[in-house]
């Protein structure tokens, strides 16, 4: 009898070993628990000093991830581009944007903990302002991931 339980304890230790390793890894591993995660934050707006025009832009990045995440900033940055609405255009139609420049972010900066919101600003002088739309695009590039966000700001200083 000592003997039967004794193997029954046995095949339930190595039950219990075994369930606990699927239940690792597919929390772990399955679950992308650990997986990169972040969050990107982009505003922008158009000044006027002097009759001089800037485009400031604000933005900002948080990992909401449990690991570090290591950013390379050599192929990431913001692209700038603007576009001008056409009077006579269609009732509805794509808009075609104009690259105006590309510019780096977060230099300073070569990874990012779990947790951490790491905060930036641009200030870019432009020349047109009226009947003028710009488009900011940041590119956020780390370990084989791409983030991207896309905001339009509007000229309101009329």
């Amino acid at each position: 009898m000592l003997d039967t339980l004794d193997i029954i304890l046995k095949i339930l230790n190595v039950l219990a070993i075994l369930i606990g390793g699927f239940w690792a890894y597919f929390k772990f591993i399955k679950g992308r628990l650990f997986h990169p995660r972040l969050e990107l934050n982009l505003e922008g707006q158009l000044l006027q000093n002097n009759n001089v025009f800037h485009l400031l832009l604000k933005y900002e990045v948080k990992n909401v991830g449990l690991s570090k995440v290591n950013i390379n900033t050599d192929n990431s940055g913001i692209r700038v581009k603007k576009y001008y609405p056409q009077l006579d255009s269609m009732e509805i139609e794509n808009v075609k944007w104009n690259h105006l420049g590309s510019f780096p972010i977060f230099e300073k900066h070569k990874w990012i903990e779990s947790g951490e919101t790491i905060k930036e600003n641009s200030l870019l002088s432009i020349k047109d302002s009226e009947n003028v739309f710009y488009q900011a695009v940041i590119r956020l590039v780390g370990q084989g991931q791409t983030w991207e966000i896309i905001n339009i700001i509007p000229n309101n200083q009329n």
